[in-house]
């Protein structure tokens, strides 16, 4: 059921993203999920440069366990799935309200 919960919470992230498009290309702010590991750890990717930067920041403040893997994809443990939810909320807030 969480792991669920994690890929409508990726879904609406996304839709966020292609909804709140300010003008700039859509292809820079995609959010790939990648499929999720039997081992209890999921990850994406943010293409959006800004945004990923920020919620690297967000995450290292609230001191989240990450790591970056391949095509600089973030994974995270499911169980921060609701924290990296609301610091990408965040994050993209903020990137709207700069620009």
């Amino acid at each position: 059921m969480k792991a669920l919960r994690n890929k409508i919470s990726i879904l609406l992230l996304c839709v966020l993203l292609v909804a709140c498009d300010s003008g700039i290309e859509q292809a820079n702010s995609v959010v790939e999920q990648e499929p999720l590991a039997s081992d209890g750890r999921a990850s994406f990717s943010m293409r959006n440069g800004e945004i990923r930067d920020d919620m690297i920041r967000m995450l290292d403040e609230a001191g989240i366990i990450y790591r970056i893997g391949e095509g600089n994809a973030i994974i995270y443990r499911l169980e921060d799935g609701e924290a990296i939810d609301k610091i990408g909320n965040e994050a993209i807030s903020e990137y709207i309200t700069r620009n």
